[in-house]
């Protein structure tokens, strides 16, 4: 079980920084129902139910883990603190460091931001643990599933107010110069207003910033003119699934483009299912849908090579480029070189590399997801995809 902080002193002030941005309250009654819908029909799939003790996944498929190099685990383990939002009564904020970190050296730190409806830390407890393993400190925030009530701080505003307590509590064991910011789904849609919120407001990131974005929901908050001058220093890599039926891949493919950062900064990722055939005449299918980057106790979510090839290497990237000088590959690979060779598929048939998109363009118009580019929902459905800087 996770150890409870003491309670903390109390803070100066539990308000967050004012949400400049287009939210949408009228939307809030909209999504939530559109939501309970995608919770009854399985779409999402997600149970919070699940324990401690169901952390012990099987991995399966044919593919082994990656057991060096780019994708591998570190050498750290992981110790858990939990402590209250002051900004929301029911949720909860959950450190991860890595085990034996007695707080003399400062830790980079990586603040977490999760699906819709995902808010036990368990949903995503491999890709943590993996990050804590290669040494930087996880900040996992919560949010509550109505997305915004009059007179509240709106989902945004409870993710980085609880990003901001766990540094107010914690910050001795912190290096919030050196820091990433990885968001799945509405939390990748969240995470370009509380990157540029904490660089600009909190001073976090001087030394280094990243973010790494999974199958993003809308965008909101944020302005082309603020996209257009975003820090120059922030590398980032947008990542989407082929078989993804949840987000339209036109949401991440919009913003990649418009987001003012260098070519050699950004990476536009598109991971496509592939099928391994087995020596016994079977096959095995690697789907690159919604749920990727989840662990196994999402009934949704699968514990396979694709969590390793396809987002411990390119988090493993990330964190190198940005935390360690010197080291890693190339954020835009060669052709068949770094991140886009996956290793070798010991199986008849294998499976596909990435696909890495200097221009990402999607039908803007395309219906077949349940969140479409056009929906009313999206503050930026009218914008053109326009060649990417």
């Amino acid at each position: 079980m996770p150890e409870k902080a003491s309670p903390p002193p109390p803070p100066q002030s539990t308000q967050t920084t004012a949400f400049k941005g287009d939210w949408c309250p009228r939307c809030g009654l909209i999504i939530s129902v559109l939501t309970l819908l995608f919770f009854v029909s399985g779409t999402i799939g997600c149970s919070q139910t699940s324990s401690e003790k169901s952390l012990n996944t099987v991995f399966t498929g044919p593919v082994k883990p990656i057991s060096s190099g780019l994708g591998s685990w570190g050498p750290h383990g992981t110790k858990r603190v939990s402590l209250p939002n002051p900004c929301w009564s029911m949720g909860d904020i959950h450190l991860f460091l890595p085990s034996g970190h007695t707080g003399a050296l400062r830790v980079p730190v990586i603040f977490f931001s999760h699906g819709y409806g995902s808010s036990n830390p368990a949903t995503y407890n491999k890709l943590i643990r993996f990050m804590v393993s290669h040494g930087a400190a996880v900040i996992f925030s919560t949010y509550r599933k109505i997305t915004h009530l009059p007179g509240k701080p709106n989902n945004y505003e409870l993710l980085y107010c609880g990003f901001r307590e766990a540094v107010r509590v914690f910050g001795s064991s912190l290096d919030t110069t050196r820091v990433g910011f990885v968001g799945h789904s509405f939390g990748g849609g969240a995470t370009p207003w509380i990157t540029l919120t904490a660089i600009n407001d909190l001073g976090w990131g001087k030394e280094a910033a990243f973010m790494y974005i999974m199958a993003p929901w809308y965008f909101y908050g944020i302005t082309d003119s603020q996209l257009a001058t975003f820090p120059s220093h922030v590398q980032l890599i947008m990542q989407v699934y082929s078989d993804d039926q949840v987000n339209d891949p036109a949401i991440a493919a919009e913003l990649f483009n418009t987001i003012g950062l260098e070519r050699d900064a950004k990476l536009f990722v598109k991971l496509h299912s592939d099928t391994a055939h087995l020596e016994d005449g079977g096959h095995y299918i690697y789907r690159a849908d919604h749920h990727v980057p989840k662990s196994a106790i999402d009934p949704k979510a699968v514990y396979d090579a694709y969590l390793y090839h396809a987002v411990f290497r390119l988090c493993h990237a990330l964190f190198n480029r940005a935390f360690i000088d010197g080291a890693g590959e190339a954020l835009n690979p060669i052709p068949g070189e770094g991140l886009a060779n996956r290793g070798s598929w010991p199986c008849a048939g294998g499976v596909g590399k990435m696909e890495f998109i200097e221009n990402p363009h999607f039908d803007q118009n395309a219906l077949g997801y349940f969140f479409p580019f056009r929906s009313i929902l999206n503050p930026r459905r009218s914008t053109v995809v326009t060649p990417s800087k």
